[in-house]
């Protein structure tokens, strides 16, 4: 992808698309723990929610996404990572 519009406008805010993108392939897939997690949904606020999602398979890698309203839909706004029960959340690039 060389461009903000083919990484699927609509869903992503203007501020993620404003980050770097597309910088690296993860095999397995990088959002695999989904999959095989523990997913929390906390709605912050009518306009924000975050779905964090933390591995069950013995690894301490976990994901959080934040979504918001822009143009009256929900899209992705940030994308971080954390390591086990640490508090710090890292931002992450698509």
């Amino acid at each position: 992808m060389n461009s903000n519009e083919d990484a699927g406008p609509g869903m992503c805010t203007k501020k993620l698309f404003a980050r770097p993108f597309g910088v690296s392939i993860h095999h397995p897939a990088r959002y695999l723990d989904a999959l095989e997690g523990t997913v929390f949904f906390t709605m912050k606020s009518d306009k924000k929610a975050m779905i964090d999602i933390k591995n069950n398979e013995g690894r301490s890698l976990k994901h959080r996404f934040i979504f918001k309203v822009e143009d009256d839909v929900w899209k992705i706004d940030e994308v971080r990572y954390g390591f086990g029960e640490e508090d710090k959340w890292y931002v992450e690039n698509l």
